[in-house]
């Protein structure tokens, strides 16, 4: 074209490139496909938005996302039960398949409970030393404390034990489920760190979600239930009020991912809905235009604003692309304004096809002049001095240096004592807040000096300070005293 476009730089490139990949793609993939870089894509919009001034950020914002995207998806489940999409199995296995059972299959069910009920009953009428157990009487009185609405689909005679036992179940799966993938997903650690597995199963995150997921299915189906109760049935709103009820849970672990995810999925749905009851029209390439326009997203991010890519979906698109994204001249491209070379660690990276010490200094070269911007003498010496002790510490470690052992003590000494010396003769140099602390902690005895007489060494010691006046008593001073300085003075 002869000249160097903004639109040409990654997304025209990338919008074309996905749209005949999705094409080729097998059709029962391609919904699944574009919710999923639709939720990536989405994400990193918000952040473009957000960093650009646009939006602003609402504190704890996913939860409120999550709380009404799983209202309005779990009443489309309740009414139209579970589809075959990676979402639906996992609220099936996770909620599980009671609560999308419609009034057909649900009457059917309870029929069969109440069936199975009572022949358990009749077996249990003939003399078993069993059912003399004490745990079995104590779950049977629990059950008759708290039986179920004749309604509820779940097989527990009682509704507590309905809930009680699907918190545990989901807690396990939640912190077990997580801890797993954190071990598996990074297997060359886990060889050359054995603990980080004993770590992951440890770490508060992973109990949190744990936790979460206990807390959501738990309330979600205790509300159900209660509503079942005051009701005198089952219907389809119930999982809607009961899913507003179970959301602010996810304030135990929230996860943004996880909400944008369910969002797209929520509104697939609700567009399915749309086009089957005749409400839209249906249009044959959405699911293609909705996976291309998030593709090209992603590479554009990738290519202009990479500080606003999530890390772990940035090195997916490096791998796959054969890392070309690191062969780019980003420099070229901050004449867009957008930072494309932000990160000059990740470039160095990229250059050199590895990761390398020596690319924390060059970065830092680089990165060092921006406290042009806001100078600090302190912060600077403060990480001077940390700086020449961690080389004293390594020069000792590999013996280029002897080991004093009251190195610590001197330092201390010395410098406290410069520190006293400049609050007594030279206190215009030093620190006022430093000079308030000293002054506290001689309990303001620095005050009580006679600046006065210190002058006479020519270091303003007096500067700075009221007038000092001492009221002398003869029979306390020297006869030299009187005769030098205190003559000098009157």
């Amino acid at each position: 074209m002869g000249k160097f476009y903004y639109s040409m730089c990654a997304y025209t490139p990338a919008f074309i490139g996905s749209l005949l990949a999705i094409m080729i793609e097998r059709p029962s993939r391609r919904p699944a496909l574009a919710i999923y870089v639709a939720n990536i894509a989405s994400e990193t919009i918000f952040r473009i938005f957000i960093a650009r001034g646009y939006i602003k950020a609402v504190k704890n914002g996913e939860v409120f996302l999550f709380t009404l995207t799983m209202s309005v998806l779990l009443y489309i489940i309740k009414k139209n039960g579970f589809g075959t999409d990676p979402v639906s199995l996992a609220l099936k296995f996770i909620i599980g398949r009671q609560e999308a059972k419609s009034h057909h299959s649900l009457n059917q069910q309870i029929a069969r409970i109440q069936t199975i009920d009572t022949i358990n009953t009749d077996t249990n009428s003939t003399p078993n030393p069993i059912s003399t157990n004490f745990v079995k009487d104590l779950l049977e009185k629990f059950n008759s404390m708290f039986p179920k609405h004749e309604s509820c689909p779940h097989r527990q005679r009682s509704c507590l034990t309905y809930i009680s036992s699907s918190f545990i179940r989901s807690l396990f799966l939640g912190w077990f489920g997580k801890s797993v993938l954190q071990t598996i997903s990074k297997p060359k650690l886990i060889f050359l760190h054995p603990n980080r597995i004993r770590n992951n199963f440890l770490n508060s995150d992973n109990i949190y979600f744990g936790l979460f997921l206990a807390s959501f299915t738990a309330i979600y189906k205790g509300v159900n239930c209660s509503l079942r109760w005051a009701s005198n049935g089952s219907h389809d709103w119930h999982s809607f009020i009961a899913a507003l009820f179970a959301g602010p849970t996810m304030f135990l672990s929230p996860n943004t991912s996880i909400t944008l995810y369910l969002m797209w999925k929520c509104i697939e749905s609700l567009y399915c809905i749309g086009v089957k009851k005749g409400y839209i029209r249906f249009v044959m390439p959405t699911v293609h235009l909705v996976y291309a326009l998030s593709t090209a997203q992603l590479f554009y991010s990738a290519v202009l604003e990479p500080k606003h890519m999530k890390p772990s979906y940035m090195k997916f698109l490096d791998r796959m692309t054969a890392h070309r994204l690191h062969l780019l001249n980003r420099m070229v491209l901050d004449v867009f304004g957008t930072d494309s070379s932000a990160g000059v660690n990740c470039s160095l990276r990229w250059a050199s096809n590895g990761s390398h010490d020596w690319h924390s200094f060059i970065a830092a070269l680089f990165a060092g002049p921006t406290m042009f911007l806001s100078p600090n003498t302190s912060i600077t010496l403060y990480l001077m001095w940390k700086c020449i002790e961690s080389l004293y510490c390594i020069g000792v470690k590999k013996g280029y240096i002897r080991f004093v052992m009251p190195t610590v003590h001197l330092v201390y000494a010395l410098s406290t004592a410069q520190l006293f010396y400049s609050a007594v003769l030279e206190p215009k140099h030093m620190k006022p807040s430093y000079m308030k602390f000293l002054d506290r902690m001689t309990a303001h005895r620095l005050h009580l000096l006679n600046r006065m007489v210190l002058d006479v060494f020519g270091t303003d010691s007096s500067a700075g300070y009221e007038s000092f006046s001492p009221n002398f008593d003869l029979q306390f001073t020297t006869k030299r005293f009187q005769e030098s300085v205190l003559l000098w003075l009157l």
